[in-house]
């Protein structure tokens, strides 16, 4: 696998707000992680686009600090520059 490539899965999921009653759209990313030190596997976090924003990644530092951008989440922002943070 390439660095740098995208790499779209097919799950998309409808997310209902209540407050506005409205649809919103969310779809994944699966960007590369760094690699591991004693196996030497690459990780893979699936990032969660909603409605064109980049709202969420599964990563550990996101567990961390929840309102702040990990590093997949900005660098999914500057391979797509169409979606928001």
């Amino acid at each position: 696998m390439e660095r740098g490539t995208l790499h779209i899965e097919p799950i998309v999921e409808s997310v209902v707000n209540q407050n506005l009653k409205k649809m919103n759209k969310s779809w994944y990313y699966r960007e590369m992680g760094s690699r591991n030190k004693k196996t030497g596997k690459l990780s893979y976090y699936r990032v969660k686009v909603t409605d064109w924003k980049i709202s969420d990644c599964e990563c550990k530092a996101r567990e961390f600090r929840k309102f702040t951008p990990c590093k997949h989440m900005k660098r999914l922002n500057e391979k797509l520059t169409h979606l928001a943070i």
